[in-house]
């Protein structure tokens, strides 16, 4: 059974339409529901509408009584799904002791709900107000897929993590599968915390962020866990080589490179490569150190820093030999920095 309610029903003797003006929605009423009004006054129902400008109405079998009074803002509750009672109610339309024993076993029934059966529904997904019952998919609760409501589904871009504000679980339109969790302290401390997954779940990363000025900025998003190695670490490979980042805001950096030409271009009394540039495979936060090994069987070489000084996202080298050279030397890099 299902039970839907109003504070401000209104109906006239003679009329088969009660109007309420809350924005109740009974558009979900079937054929045959009992409606009460004023815990005192019963009828049948034949259908029900949703709210339209805040009104909604529910269609009576018969005409309001002309025993009983004229309704102004009452408390209307229909319980839908019970057609037993409604034809027990047919024929007890008008103030009688069968009336008086209905409303007594339907009261019962209502207060056997508990406090639930009197409470509102939440009107939209994000609604807040307090002591109203939530529905499944409020606040991105109980949904799975893309069943998401559109207030809980964000866009692709930062700027809609950033604007997510309200208490809740929300799915992100990143192509990542990504759900975002919020946590309101107050009304200008907030926490997300973002999970996102790529490939199936074959890898997921959560990480958190916090805001102290109600959403006007962020701190940087902090690396809380990966579901690639159940650790806190998070590596990384491209074409520019491989990172590993560390929770404590550590970052590595390593590749190997082959050189831009044979060490034959003459530099004081010895002879160098051309300079090759490295760019990293993640940028850091500032300038890293960066370190420079050969390889290649060249012996009696070395490296150096080329004509580009080390900096956030990208460092140089150059190979020196105290003889001409043609052989292209491989060099293994290595920078460590932060990357927060």
């Amino acid at each position: 059974m299902s039970i839907f309610t109003s504070n401000a029903a209104a109906v006239n003797q003679g009329q088969s339409i009660i109007t309420c003006t809350d924005n109740s929605d009974f558009s979900g009423v079937p054929s045959g529901s009992v409606v009460i009004i004023n815990n005192d006054h019963l009828a049948v129902v034949d259908s029900g509408t949703a709210a339209s400008s805040n009104n909604s109405t529910l269609t009576l079998r018969s005409p309001w009584p002309s025993d009983l009074p004229d309704i102004t803002a009452g408390k209307l509750f229909v319980l839908a799904g019970a057609p037993a009672i409604a034809e027990a109610v047919k024929s007890t339309l008008t103030v009688s002791q069968t009336l008086t024993t209905t409303k007594q076993a339907l009261q019962a029934i209502i207060d056997a709900q508990g406090t639930a059966a009197t409470a509102d529904l939440t009107e939209s997904s994000l609604d807040t107000t307090i002591g109203n019952v939530l529905k499944v998919g409020d606040f991105g609760i109980g949904l799975l897929g893309d069943s998401t409501s559109s207030e809980t589904y964000l866009g692709p871009d930062e700027t809609d993590k950033d604007s997510a504000l309200t208490q809740g679980v929300y799915r992100l339109e990143d192509g990542k599968s990504g759900i975002l969790e919020v946590f309101e302290k107050a009304s200008d401390r907030h926490v997300q915390r973002y999970t996102e997954s790529v490939g199936s779940m074959s890898y997921a990363r959560t990480l958190t962020r916090f805001s102290l000025d109600g959403g006007a900025t962020w701190s940087e998003w902090d690396l809380v866990a990966t579901a690639a190695n159940n650790s806190l670490i998070e590596h990384g490979t491209n074409a520019n080589g491989s990172y590993t980042k560390f929770p404590d805001g550590t970052l590595i950096c390593t590749h190997h490179q082959s050189g831009a030409s044979g060490s034959v271009n003459v530099s004081g009394s010895v002879f160098r490569t051309s300079t090759q540039v490295w760019t990293y495979p993640i940028n850091f936060i500032n300038t890293p150190v960066v370190t420079r090994d050969l390889s290649g069987n060249l012996g009696f070489c070395w490296s150096g820093m080329g004509s580009i000084d080390n900096e956030i996202s990208r460092a140089s080298w150059v190979a020196f030999s105290g003889s001409s050279t043609p052989t292209v030397p491989t060099c293994g890099l290595t920078a460590i920095g932060r990357w927060k």
